[in-house]
């Protein structure tokens, strides 16, 4: 797989830690490692001349200044080269305990613009560095050098983020149908096989763009645009193709990385998400952060002139754990992209049945991977006409007596019917009305499971307690008042409306009058927070409480306010105690912050 290893080295903690994960990645593959340092000897030299007015005044008689000149550029050479000549020897010896061969590169100039052009001079085909070097300051996300250097190199590149002790049995491989999320599910079985790790596959997709998209949209429209845009036909257009299209298309995508596992011999976990794509992947790395986390370096809608994606950029910066971001491509199998993306018309289908029983097969085969290179997800009787004429030959059509209907139709829209009963698939929450389904059409989940919802139109009235308000086309819905609370409390006001539109959307998908609390600690990422067993919260100290970032912060928040109140003898805990015990937390994470600096 990997078999030329480059890693920069700078004897940082993290630094180091890359070294590690180099040499296991290495040992697994027989590897040859070359590490690199860059030193700046000019850049010193220019400093130090610049600094000789600065000199007490004995140093400025010449003969004297001469002297600290030579001295100055001996320590600078020879040091510098003794430091560089230092690093590279520690992973030399590492290598040879393992039987790798190894290189040294000792490089001088600016850190970041050597380390590209060695690395893009050279046949490395993996990367290693830490997120960040010796120059680390407490807050910083992701450092330049590494940040400069991931941008520039057509490589895979692994940025690390953890201490070499830190183990998870855990890769997780994020997918989007692009032919690079397909490679980085190939990396990651690979991997997986070698270290003897779990693969679990993740999938997101944003069913609620379009929606904050109309609501801006009220804004700037004239009445009379209003009314040719149509706002209520343009939603169901979107509620029943594109936004549950969408859905379909992403667990295809799962369910394609299922088969390509299995033709590998691995059984992976998939799941589905559905909100902005590095947002979710974030939320899901933080939960149970993986030993790897894979992800193309662009994405679906990749540009040759992008040298790094959108969430690729996101997901690099802010999660917590190792990542790889890799070039590798890989195309499915045509019949697997039919098979788990399309589907076929009642029209499309009657069409077909005009076709010999021997060579319907055949004939609906082709006419899949047709579908899969125009990019459709449907195939209508029209696509079936496409691909007939782009498939066979003039002669062969006529001799055939295949007729195509190319007259036009009329199109009538049928009143909206208003649904008594609604179905919800408990696991991917897909919304099916009228009837109870069979199977989910988006994760095949059986039809018995499903959840009957209410799904009577809202007549305005609303609940008791209830808060009246109206979207953007119109439509009444209410609010609970401890969901209009928590809303309230959101002090940024761009993410207030995306919350609020995102509501709205769920609410209108599920035909839902009412905005629930638990839809909002859902929306903005938060659970119900559970005290402790022997002590009071007030609903105000749980809801400060329940603003600290889900998972592990939490919980050290809660245990933090908890030890405080023990100390303190106290047994209610008000807004003031979660404050106080918040406190101490961060003292806490500041004096740990510190001693890691300090070592």
């Amino acid at each position: 797989m990997y078999k030329n290893i480059y890693v920069p080295v700078d004897n940082s903690d993290l630094s180091n830690a890359a070294v590690d994960l180099a040499l296991k990645v290495g040992g697994m593959n027989k590897s040859r490692l070359t590490g690199s340092h860059v030193y700046a000897a000019k850049l010193h030299d220019k400093r130090f001349k610049t600094m000789e007015s600065g000199l007490p005044a004995q140093f400025h008689e010449e003969s004297r200044l001469e002297r600290q000149r030579k001295i100055h550029d001996s320590l600078i050479t020879k040091g510098l080269e003794l430091i560089t000549d230092s690093y590279l020897g520690v992973m030399a010896k590492s290598c040879a305990k393992i039987g790798l061969q190894f290189e040294g590169v000792s490089l001088e100039g600016k850190n970041w613009q050597e380390l590209v052009r060695d690395i893009e001079e050279n046949n490395y085909d993996l990367v290693v560095m830490g997120a960040h070097g010796l120059g680390r300051v407490p807050g910083a996300i992701l450092g330049s050098v590494a940040d400069r250097v991931t941008r520039r190199v057509k490589r895979d590149v692994l940025i690390v983020k953890e201490n070499s002790e830190y183990q998870s049995d855990t890769i997780v491989v994020c997918l989007d149908g692009s032919e690079r999320s397909y490679g980085a599910l190939k990396v990651a079985l690979d991997l997986a096989n070698k270290f003897n790790k779990k693969v679990k596959a993740v999938s997101a997709f944003d069913p609620y763009y379009h929606y904050v998209m109309f609501d801006s949209l009220k804004e700037v429209l004239t009445e009379k645009a209003k009314e040719v845009f149509k706002f209520e036909e343009q939603e169901k257009l979107h509620e029943d193709i594109i936004d549950s299209g969408l859905a379909k298309v992403y667990q295809g995508n799962l369910d394609i990385a299922g088969r390509i596992a299995d033709d590998n011999g691995h059984k992976i976990e998939t799941t589905l998400l559905d909100g902005k794509a590095w947002q979710k992947v974030l939320e899901y790395v933080n939960k149970d952060r993986p030993w790897l986390l894979i992800l193309g370096r662009t994405g679906i809608h990749n540009d040759d002139d992008i040298d790094l994606g959108s969430n690729a950029e996101n997901i690099l910066r802010m999660a917590p754990c190792n990542i790889l971001l890799t070039e590798t491509k890989f195309e499915p199998p045509l019949e697997y992209q039919a098979d788990e993306t399309i589907m076929w018309t009642k029209e499309a289908k009657a069409k077909m049945e005009t076709v010999p029983a021997m060579a319907k097969g055949v004939a609906m085969k082709a006419i899949q991977q047709h579908a899969v290179a125009e990019g459709y997800t449907m195939i209508t009787a029209g696509v079936v006409d496409n691909a007939v004429r782009k498939l066979l030959p003039p002669e062969a059509i006529r001799v055939m007596g295949i007729n195509f209907d190319d007259g036009p139709q009329e199109e009538t829209m049928e009143e909206y019917k208003t649904f008594s009963l609604s179905f919800e698939c408990p696991a991917c929450k897909y919304v099916h009305h009228e009837v109870r389904p069979k199977v989910c059409p988006v994760c095949a989940k059986g039809g018995e499971t499903f959840k009957i919802i209410e799904a009577s139109r809202d007549d305005g009235t609303g609940d008791e307690g209830s808060i009246a308000g109206e979207t953007f086309d119109g439509r009444k819905l209410n609010w609970t008042a401890e969901a209009h609370c928590l809303l309230q409390e959101i002090g940024n006001e761009a993410e207030k409306k995306q919350i609020r539109l995102k509501l709205e959307k769920q609410a209108h998908v599920r035909h839902l009058s009412v905005i629930s609390k638990e839809m909002v600690l859902e929306a903005r990422g938060e659970d119900s927070v559970e005290p402790g067993d022997n002590l009071q919260w007030t609903e105000c100290a749980l809801k400060r409480l329940a603003r600290v970032p889900e998972g592990f912060m939490r919980d050290a928040a809660r245990k933090s306010v908890e030890g405080y109140a023990g100390l303190k003898g106290i047994k209610n805990v008000d807004q003031e105690v979660v404050e106080a015990g918040l406190v101490e937390a961060r003292e806490k994470m500041q004096a740990q912050m510190s001693g890691h600096m300090d070592r």
